[in-house]
């Protein structure tokens, strides 16, 4: 990282003229070494330590909030932008779209720009992928009113069935019956589910409710009862739309920190299940200033606390690999299905000449019945037989005499 005198200016006077958003946009890859900005929340959370064993590829974080605009160069090819299930049917680029749910898509994966990506920002898993998810409006945020229950429900089942590994909640999430049905689902089908703590959703069983702290590990905030974990919340530099920064406060930032380490675990250890997830994480948490209850995300504890808990889990059941050389069906089974098709088409064929012979002279009599019915009697084969032997021996008889 550069100190020098203008650029440590530039940083200066970029914090004191915006409060939310930086105002000056991101430079693209030109071949310029540019300053990454100072985050000191992803340095106390240890993240850049953890990146020689990971950095979250292959693993898919689904935001469900106001959407991400997926062409911030510090997230390039790094977003799949769903449909917007608010009803507003908006789209990214489209004024009203994504500036919340940008920054904590940017916590969460951010890759920095520029030459080697010194410029910028960077997430905690700045390899993941980000699926967003527009469940809500900015406005929307922080006005009071809980998110559409349907809206919600449908971005959990989407982001399952996306194939999303982690997913986190917007903190003004309901908590009604479809809310949390929709919750049990995910965790179900494998999936970490992450919310602020002011949300109604953290106190769920199946929920890792994630409080803030500042710079200083400090506590911030009424974070609510459902906090398990608590992370970097306090002033946090982050992505905004049109290629500008910003900075968020609270439990949502928060739990975007909790996201991207989660998203680190899943990349490694696919086969932890959400509560082994949890528990590496909450476990292996460092404390917190002035607070003994609730510990501090650590990155790098965390990836170690869950590969030693996959060391015991295999990525498969080994009694279910079939080798490249073997048959998909053994040969025995072809043995045992082809004499049993033979004894099938012998016993078909049997009953087939059973069912043509009449040995109890059934279709006989019916015939003779028929044919009384008529007015003819059946004729009695063996009667006009002999009648016959009878009259030949008479003329032969009669001959002789002659």
């Amino acid at each position: 990282m550069r100190t020098s005198t203008a650029s440590l200016l530039a940083v200066g006077l970029c914090g004191g003229l915006a409060v939310h958003l930086v105002a000056a946009p991101a430079a693209a890859d030109d071949g310029k070494e540019d300053l990454r900005q100072d985050q000191p929340g992803l340095e106390a959370v240890g993240a850049p330590d953890s990146w020689e064993r990971n950095r979250g590829s292959g693993a898919t974080v689904a935001v469900l909030d106001t959407g991400v605009d997926g062409s911030h160069p510090d997230l390039k090819d790094q977003v799949t932008s769903s449909d917007d299930v608010t009803g507003q049917d908006l789209e990214p680029g489209d004024d009203g779209y994504g500036e919340h749910g940008t920054g904590l898509a940017g916590i969460i994966a951010a890759s920095g720009h520029g030459r080697e990506h010194t410029g910028g920002v960077m997430g905690v898993a700045p390899e993941a992928e980000i699926l967003s998810v527009r469940v809500a409006a900015d406005e929307d945020l922080g006005a009071g009113d809980s998110i559409a229950d349907d809206a919600l429900q449908r971005g959990i089942d989407h982001a399952v069935e996306e194939g999303a590994v982690v997913i986190t909640l917007p903190a003004d999430a309901g908590s009604g019956d479809g809310e949390r049905e929709a919750v049990e689902r995910a965790v179900r089908s494998g999936v970490l589910v992450v919310a602020p703590g002011e949300s109604a959703l953290a106190g769920h069983e199946n929920v890792l409710g994630v409080g803030a702290v500042d710079d200083d590990l400090r506590p911030t905030g009424d974070n609510g009862d459902g906090v398990a974990l608590r992370a970097p919340g306090n002033d946090v530099p982050t992505l905004a739309p049109d290629n500008a920064y910003a900075r968020l406060n609270g439990g949502a930032p928060a739990a975007a920190f909790v996201a991207g380490a989660a998203a680190l675990i899943r990349a490694e250890n696919p086969q932890l299940l959400p509560g082994q997830v949890t528990d590496a994480l909450v476990n292996s948490a460092q404390p917190a200033a002035d607070s003994g209850d609730t510990g501090v995300l650590h990155v790098p504890d965390a990836t170690a606390a869950a590969a030693e808990t996959a060391e015991d889990i295999p990525l498969y059941d080994e009694s279910l690999v079939q080798e490249d050389d073997e048959p998909l069906v053994p040969m025995w089974a072809w043995w045992a299905g082809g004499a049993l098709l033979l004894v099938l088409l012998v016993l078909f064929a049997f009953r087939l000449v059973r069912a043509r012979r009449d040995p109890y002279g059934i279709r006989s009599a019916e015939a003779g019945t028929e044919n009384t019915a008529a007015g003819t009697a059946p004729e009695n084969t063996d009667t006009g037989r002999a009648g016959r032997r009878k009259r030949g021996r008479r003329r032969s008889r009669r001959a002789a005499r002659e």
